[in-house]
């Protein structure tokens, strides 16, 4: 009777272990190159909006020192 309950339980528990067994899928070398692509546009960007507002608070420093 005691059986029972703990094979159901021991079944149960077994189920997301195969689902792990799933190998995950590695992307091609081309998917590889445009994602870095991507990536590398968009740290451009950042850069530049960076720079662009450093130098408009230094302008803002300068007028604020003006007054």
């Amino acid at each position: 009777m005691r059986l029972f309950p703990f094979l159901s339980c021991v079944i149960l528990a077994s189920y997301p272990l195969k689902a792990q067994n799933t190998p995950a899928k590695s992307p091609s070398p081309d998917e590889l190159r445009g994602t870095v692509r991507e990536w590398i546009e968009t740290m451009r960007k950042i850069q530049v909006e960076e720079n662009a507002w450093e130098k408009d608070h230094e302008v803002l420093k300068g007028y604020k020192e003006g007054l």
